[in-house]
Parts: structure tokens; sequence; C-alpha cells
């Protein structure tokens, strides 16, 4: 769950600027990683750098 909220998946999946801005920040004071989580449990509309679904 740490490794949520500091942003941690966005360099997994080769978002490395939104990483490092989700680390400085927090996940975007939590708003941000709580946004990515709804989209990738509940719309499945959460992509990688490349524009390819996230399949989990």
């Amino acid at each position: 769950m740490f490794g949520l909220c500091l942003g941690l998946y966005q360099f997994y999946v080769g978002k490395i600027k939104k990483g490092l801005l989700y680390t400085i920040t927090f996940g975007g004071l939590l708003i941000g990683c709580t946004i990515d989580l709804f989209r990738l449990a509940f719309t499945k509309t959460f992509k990688d750098a490349n524009g390819f679904p996230l399949i989990y």
C-alpha cells in the first residue's frame, strides 16, 4: 500500500515523469493514486507508457 502512494507502479508501467511527480507529492496528495486505483480496479482503462491496457 505504501508503494502505491509513492507512485512506484508508475515506474513499473513506464511513466517515469508521472512516477517522479507522484513520489515527490506523495501520490498527488493521495488523490492521483486513488483515481489510478479506481481506473485499474473498476473501469480497466489504466494504460502503460505505450498505450496498451494493463492486464492483471
